[in-house]
């Protein structure tokens, strides 16, 4: 792998085009690796690679060590919830290779029109069993560690199972501001508010109730907030593409 320091690539990832993310990652891969893909990533660079070996993911931390060392600490601690599996950690540059999961975001799969609502209720009753399985295994004596950001993006799923990626921003939390953002991120999707992701919250919010065996009282609270959070991002993103 090209000598590369961790502060070469410490810069702004909103607006860069894939042309200086491919030079960037250019200077960490093999030769041989072929860049398949770029990911969509607010604050990191995330792209699909291939080698004789097969495909892996490569995420690169723009966001600091302790970022990468968060997130490593889930995905290796995760054993009762399906994670990609950690192949290749380089703390010195910022830089993990993980599994790659074959499947679909459910952002997309739940604005898919060609998809089917019933296999988008299957998809959101296993996230609702994916996210109670996640408070359970991280819950502490002093409250939970939530996942953080649980945009639907941040899922994926492979026809029988959901994924959970993009952990940096896990912490002690209440278990309302995971599944408010899981809500407010299916709600406010293009088309927003539509009947169908009104079902598709209600049915996701019964199955994790009925799996949950904690209070779960500020919800609605943690809907606004989540709600305006996603909100200020568009805004954001918005003035940048300007």
């Amino acid at each position: 792998m090209g000598k590369v320091s961790g502060n070469d690539y410490n810069t702004d990832i909103d607006g860069m085009d894939n042309t200086n993310i491919i030079d960037i990652l250019n200077k960490i891969i093999n030769k041989g690796t072929v860049i398949e893909k770029i990911f969509k990533s607010r604050k990191n660079i995330v792209a699909m690679i291939s080698t004789d070996d097969g495909l892996t993911v490569l995420k690169l931390y723009n966001t600091g060590s302790k970022s990468m060392m968060r997130e490593l600490k889930i995905l290796n601690s995760s054993l009762s919830i399906n994670v990609p599996k950690v192949n290749i950690v380089d703390k010195k540059r910022r830089f993990i290779i993980m599994e790659y999961i074959d499947g679909k975001n459910l952002c997309d799969l739940v604005n898919d029109y060609n998809v089917e609502y019933s296999t988008k209720l299957r998809a959101l009753i296993s996230l609702a069993g994916w996210i109670n399985s996640f408070h359970r295994c991280f819950r502490r004596r002093n409250g939970f560690i939530i996942r953080g950001d649980s945009i639907l993006r941040n899922f994926i799923f492979t026809g029988s199972k959901i994924y959970g990626v993009d952990f940096e921003e896990s912490r002690i939390g209440r278990v309302e501001e995971d599944i408010s953002m899981i809500c407010a991120s299916l709600l406010t999707s293009s088309p927003m508010f539509t009947y169908d992701k009104m079902k598709l919250c209600k049915s996701f919010l019964g199955e994790y109730k009925l799996k949950a065996n904690w209070s779960i009282d500020n919800f609605e609270m943690e809907l606004l907030n989540s709600l305006e959070t996603i909100a200020k991002r568009r805004r954001k993103e918005n003035t940048i593409k300007q």
